[in-house]
């Protein structure tokens, strides 16, 4: 159990211009909640040097009916136990490193005496469960009602629940660079709505009105957690699509966020939360559109009014991370289970809810593509001798000793890795084995075990790649080259993960063409292909669509003398050397293993280096 609370204050806190008005780093200081020293660790931990986050509007202070005769009903408001149960549990699940709270009551304000109302918000109740569970630390950031209402202060909420309803992030581990920034600000005027409302709207708009949603605040709490790159952050957009005052506001918080993070959104930082808006609205344009998405396109929030004949559906929920060479998301899913589906009407104990939120949890994995090990650098493997081998990647372009992973029956198959299959956070390897496409599970540390078939009847000198989500639905999918033309496989996550009948990308001049997958070459957030020609030798790079497909009129020479004889196999290595450029590994035909650097146009092979000087041309059938 807990033996404290430590109560840390965060001063300092600075004040800049945004993109749509002054950004006010909050003049409260944010208070540290310590759970505690650890009892007892999860028995299954995360693999190292990855991030679980998870984000999710808990629903906690909405004061709506269950009847539906009011707005805003969320489910066991006045059981915030059952709700704080709920994230445990989740968190536990997936050994989550992060959680990213919204409409969660918590505290600000230092304090030397915790009052009695503390103990019974989200904020404490959680930390007291999460205090056998390792060294959690939580912060929160206070979205104040207008009305200056608490967490208490609702319906039936005296007595069991308190604190003021905001955002909160818990980490696991130790935290710094606590910030709060106030997404509006006091000074907001008229001319901040330029261009964001109609015409007649905006000529309408007095400095009054301007001003006063300026100070409605809206918070976006930041934190870093020791031995991550990342700035970790969240927040809660304004709601409603419905008025252009609404989207208005949530454009003008887009662009505060844009501002006051405009050096971490390209060199680290995953931020996640209650966005309001779909991913592709424009209202969120001002930052997502620099940084890549946990895609997945199960809804988020669901609401059933009397008399509807359906359930009505929204995409609202997001986790956006820095844009890298490869797509750092390696799982993305979406907890419908933990989602109120049910209709509104009658009372909680006639017709309970399903769930305790009308929100559901967006739970991603980050992880560096190509790590099969679980040390953050991208590894090689090659079929060799009828084995499959591992060879950890050093993180400088160089291989370590290799570990036999696979003893038998790999002569002549194809292999790739590139993507979470079985939605437990490792990269998985995918094989062409005879005539069978098949997938075999990281186990941890590369090693694998049993297959899942994926297809039979393939042929046999099918050619695959792994090329991480080209599809858009947040799932990996593999190319394959067979015969003539070039096929997509759009794969599906989970137990029991399986592959999308074959959709034919390439219509022709793919018979002689060796692939590779580089991971995004060119920075422009999606992923891309590179193809050699084994008739002349030429390494052309195929720019991904963004929509399942590679662009073929402008292909781009990437390289040239990669003929058969010259250089037998590539491979791209991702990030091998993890200085944000693509790379890839070739054999000579002397067998000498070559490194290429990549640059950062992402439009040719770069320097080379040999990593080994032989040894890669004897018994080694192909890599990846």
């Amino acid at each position: 159990m807990t033996q404290g609370w430590v109560l840390k204050g965060f001063a300092g806190l600075r004040k800049w211009r945004g993109a749509g008005g002054l950004v006010t780093a909050a003049a409260a200081v944010a208070s540290l909640l310590t759970a505690g020293p650890a009892q007892a660790e999860s028995t299954v931990a995360a693999e190292p040097n990855g991030l679980r986050v998870i984000s999710w509007n808990i629903c906690g202070d909405a004061g709506g009916k269950r009847d539906g005769s009011t707005t805003g009903y969320c489910p066991y408001r006045n059981e915030p136990w059952k709700k704080v149960d709920e994230i445990v549990a989740l968190a536990d699940k997936h050994q989550a490193d992060v959680l990213m709270l919204q409409e969660a009551c918590g505290y600000t304000e230092g304090v030397a005496t915790l009052p009695k109302e503390w103990e019974l918000s989200h904020m404490k109740r959680l930390a007291d469960k999460l205090a056998d569970r390792g060294q959690w630390k939580l912060v929160h950031a206070a979205n104040p009602r207008p009305n200056g209402a608490s967490c208490a202060d609702r319906d039936g909420g005296a007595n069991v629940l308190g604190g003021e309803v905001g955002v909160l992030l818990a980490v696991k581990g130790e935290i710094s660079d606590v910030q709060v920034i106030d997404l509006r600000s006091d000074d907001l005027a008229v001319e901040d709505f330029r261009g964001l409302l109609p015409d007649a709207e905006f000529a309408n708009l007095t400095a009054e009105e301007a001003t006063a949603f300026g100070k409605a605040r809206k918070p976006l709490l930041c934190a870093r957690l020791k031995g991550r790159q990342d700035k970790l952050c969240t927040t809660h957009l304004t709601a409603g699509n419905d008025t252009n005052m609404s989207e208005a506001l949530r454009t003008i918080e887009s662009r505060a966020i844009a501002s006051s993070l405009a050096s971490d959104i390209g060199t680290g930082l995953v931020i996640g939360g209650d966005l309001n808006a779909s991913a592709a609205s424009a209202t969120l344009e001002p930052f997502a559109g620099k940084l890549d998405r946990c895609a997945n396109d199960a809804h988020t929030h669901q609401t059933w009014a009397p008399g509807q004949a359906a359930a009505r559906k929204y995409w609202l929920d997001h986790v956006f991370t820095t844009r890298r060479t490869a797509p750092r998301f390696i799982s993305c899913q979406v907890d419908q289970s933990l989602m109120d589906t049910t209709q509104l009407g009658g009372d909680e104990q006639s017709n309970p809810p399903s769930a305790v939120s009308d929100h559901a949890p967006v739970i991603s994995y980050l992880g560096v593509p190509g790590d099969l090990s679980g040390d953050a650098v991208p590894d090689l493997l090659a079929v060799a001798d009828g084995t499959l081998r591992l060879h950890p990647g050093d993180g400088k372009g160089g291989l370590g000793a290799p570990t036999v992973i696979g003893r038998s029956g790999w002569s002549g198959a194809s292999v790739t890795h590139r993507g979470d299959w079985t939605a437990d956070g490792r990269e998985d390897i995918v094989a062409r084995v005879g005539s069978e496409l098949r997938l075999f599970r990281n186990q941890g540390g590369g090693t694998i075990g049993g297959h899942f078939k994926l297809a039979t009847g393939v042929p046999n000198d099918t050619r695959i790649v792994g090329t991480g989500d080209i599809s858009g639905d947040g799932y990996p999918d593999l190319v394959a080259v067979s015969g003539d033309k070039l096929y997509r496989y759009d794969g599906v996550r989970g137990a029991e993960p399986s592959v999308k009948a074959a959709v034919e990308i390439g219509t022709g001049g793919w018979q002689d063409m060796m692939p590779a997958s580089p991971g995004d070459a060119d920075r422009d957030g999606r992923p891309d292909l590179l193809a050699r020609d084994e008739g002349d030798g030429k390494l052309w790079l195929y720019r991904g669509s963004g929509t399942g497909t590679f662009v073929s009129a402008d292909r781009v020479e990437y390289g040239f003398g990669y003929s058969k004889a010259a250089r037998p196999l590539i491979a791209s290595g991702g990030d091998a050397n993890l200085d944000g450029k693509a790379d890839m590994w070739a054999t000579t035909g002397e067998g000498a293993l070559l490194f290429y650097s990549g640059t950062p146009q992402g439009t040719d092979d770069g320097a080379r280096t040999e990593v080994a000087p032989s040894g890669w041309a004897t018994g080694i059938q192909s890599m990846s």
